[in-house]
C-alpha cells in the first residue's frame, strides 16, 4: 500500500472505526478480497463486530494488506452508502460509477515473495502484538509480566542452566541520559524506556537502581560503585542498561562502540565490561552479567531491501595463538571475560531508532517480548525474538534496524523465572 494512503487511514482511525457499521461492511471486505478466506483472525473478527477494539483491529489491519487494499476499502464504503467517509480518504471521487475500473482479482493479497508467509501469523490476535501497532498508538507499552509457575530447567545434559532463583533475582542498574550540554539533541521519549524497564524488572523480582543524565565521570563512578556492591554476592544475576547518544570511535586503526555522557565525553563498551570481569567483580563470578546498550553506533542508515508492508513511520535517530592441548575435565580457573551477554540495539557503525512518542524501537520490543515470554524462554532467545520484532519496523524513509547480540563466555541457558521464588529454606 502506498505510504500516503496508509497515512490517510491512520489519520482517520478514530472517526471511521466509530462510524462504520462493521456488520454491514465486513462481508464486503471479504468479497473484495481485502482479507483472504484463510486469514486466521476472520472468525474471531466475525464474532465481535460490536466490539470497538475488535473493529479497530480490523480497520488497522487494512493498511497492511496489498497494493489495492486502499482503493478497495474506499469502494466498500461507497457500497454501504458512506460516501462521506470514503471522501475523507479519497475526496471528490465519483460514486460507484467506476466500480468496474477497480482491479480486484487477488489484488489485495500480498505476494508470498514480499510477505514470506508471515502476515497471517503476525496479525492474528496475540498478546505480544505491540510492535505491530507502533505506527498508530500514541501511548507507550503497558508492562504486565507473565509470571512463572515453576523454575525452568535445561532440556538436555549438554547445556546447563545458570542458577536463577535468588530473591531478589538480581540487581539492575539503568543509566538514562536524556538531556545533553553543548547543543546535543534531547532524547525525546527516552523516559518511557526508563519507566518500562524499571517496571519490567521490578515485576520480575529484580532490585532496580535508576540514574539519569550523567557525565562521563559520573557514569564511571556509578558503574564502579555498582560493581562493588556487597549485595551482588547474594543475587543470581545483574543487568546494566545504558541509554544515551553514542557512536563508533576509531583510534589507532581500531574501532570501538562508545557511549556519550551528558557532557558529550565518551566511555567505551569495554571500559564498562572491565568493571565486571572475574578479577574486578568477584561477587559475580560464574553468574550471568547482562549489558544492554540503547545507543547509536555510527551514522550509517540501514535501508529496507524489498518489502514495505509492515512498519512504523514515527522515529528519531539516536560499535595470542592457542597451543593445541587436551582440555582438562574441569576448568582450572575462571576467565576474565566470562558469563557476559551483551545486547546492542543496532549494528556497529549504524544508527539506532527512537519513536519520539513512545520510546526506542529496541527497548519497546525487548520489554514486550520479555514480559510475555520470559516465564518459559531463556534470555538469549528473548533477545533473538526481540531482533525478530525489529524486522517488522521501518521508518518513513524505509530505514530499518538490526540488533547485535554478543556472547562473552555466556555458556549456559539463563531463565529469568519472573516472579517465582523458591521457599526461603531452599534459597541460597
Amino acid at each position: 500500500m502506498d505510504e500516503e494512503d496508509r497515512k490517510k487511514l491512520i489519520e482517520n482511525t478514530d472517526k471511521l472505526v466509530r462510524e462504520i457499521d462493521w456488520r454491514e461492511i465486513f462481508p464486503l471486505l471479504l468479497k473484495h478480497k481485502i482479507f483472504g478466506e484463510n486469514y486466521k483472525v476472520i472468525q474471531k473478527w466475525q464474532k465481535h463486530l460490536d466490539d470497538i477494539d475488535n473493529n479497530r483491529d480490523i480497520y488497522l489491519s487494512i493498511r497492511l494488506r496489498g497494493p489495492k487494499a486502499f482503493d478497495s476499502f474506499v469502494q466498500c464504503l461507497r457500497e454501504v452508502n458512506r460516501n462521506d467517509l470514503a471522501n475523507l480518504l479519497k475526496p471528490n471521487q465519483v460514486d460507484n460509477e467506476n466500480e468496474e475500473n477497480i482491479p480486484e482479482i487477488n489484488g489485495n493479497i500480498v505476494e508470498p515473495l514480499n510477505n514470506q508467509v508471515i502476515q497471517n501469523e503476525l496479525f492474528e490476535h496475540r498478546e505480544d502484538d505491540y510492535f505491530t501497532k507502533l505506527q498508530y498508538v500514541k501511548e507507550p507499552l503497558k508492562i504486565r509480566v507473565k509470571k512463572s509457575t515453576k523454575l525452568m530447567e535445561a532440556q538436555n545434559d549438554i547445556i546447563f542452566n545458570y542458577a536463577m532463583f535468588s530473591n531478589p533475582r538480581g540487581l539492575v542498574l539503568i543509566i538514562n541520559n536524556i538531556l545533553f550540554s553543548e547543543g546535543a539533541k534531547e532524547r525525546a521519549a527516552a523516559k518511557h524506556d526508563e519507566d518500562n524497564l524499571k517496571e519490567l524488572f521490578e515485576q520480575m523480582g529484580f532490585k532496580v537502581i535508576v540514574r539519569q543524565n550523567l557525565t562521563r565521570e559520573e557514569m564511571l563512578e556509578v558503574i564502579s560503585a555498582f560493581s562493588k556492591r556487597p549485595d551482588l554476592r547474594h543475587v543470581s544475576s545483574m543487568f546494566l542498561i545504558i541509554m544515551s547518544h553514542g557512536h563508533e570511535h576509531v583510534e589507532d586503526n581500531r574501532s570501538e562502540s562508545v557511549v556519550c555522557g551528558t557532557d558529550n565525553k565518551i566511555i567505551t563498551a569495554f571500559e564498562v565490561f572491565n568493571f565486571f570481569t572475574t578479577r574486578s567483580c568477584p561477587h559475580m563470578t560464574k553468574k550471568p552479567k547482562v549489558f544492554i546498550f540503547q545507543t547509536c553506533r555510527g551514522e550509517k542508515e540501514q535501508r529496507m531491501v524489498e518489502s514495505d508492508e509492515v512498519g512504523t513511520s514515527r522515529h528519531e535517530i539516536d560499535i595470542n595463538q592457542m597451543k593445541p592441548e587436551t582440555p582438562p575435565a574441569k576448568p582450572m580457573g575462571s576467565r576474565e571475560y566470562s558469563d557476559m551477554l551483551v545486547a546492542f540495539s543496532t549494528l556497529p557503525g549504524f544508527t539506532s531508532h527512537r519513536d519520539t512518542l513512545n520510546g526506542s524501537w529496541f527497548i519497546q520490543a525487548f520489554c514486550e517480548v520479555t514480559m510475555n515470554h520470559a516465564h518459559d524462554t531463556d534470555l538469549l532467545r528473548l533477545f533473538q525474538i526481540t531482533d525478530e520484532r525489529l524486522s517488522y519496523m521501518h521508518a518513513a524513509d524505509k530505514e530499518v534496524q538490526t540488533a547485535n547480540i554478543c556472547i562473552y563466555g555466556f555458556t549456559k541457558k539463563c531463565y529469568l523465572n519472573p516472579g517465582y521464588f523458591k521457599p526461603s529454606a531452599d534459597t541460597e
